[in-house]
């Protein structure tokens, strides 16, 4: 929010996964995910989420030279 001086990678909300200009994995929309009436199944897929993100993010402040661009 450039008005209140906070930085962004512009990173989206990852719902159903990272999108990013390189290949990520992505999963059922929420809504179908929801559908399935399985907690630990929704849980797996938020942790492989999270942790996808997390590996992108931290491959970013390695190379720093690499392009950042996020799917909006």
């Amino acid at each position: 929010m450039e008005r209140l001086g906070i930085k962004s990678d512009k990173w989206n909300q990852c719902l159903h996964g990272v999108c990013w200009d390189r290949p990520t994995t992505m999963f059922p929309v929420s809504i179908a995910m929801a559908a399935t009436w399985n907690p630990a199944l929704v849980h797996e897929e938020a942790t492989a989420i999270s942790d996808e993100a997390r590996a992108i993010y931290n491959l970013w402040h390695q190379h720093r030279n690499l392009k950042r661009s996020i799917k909006v």
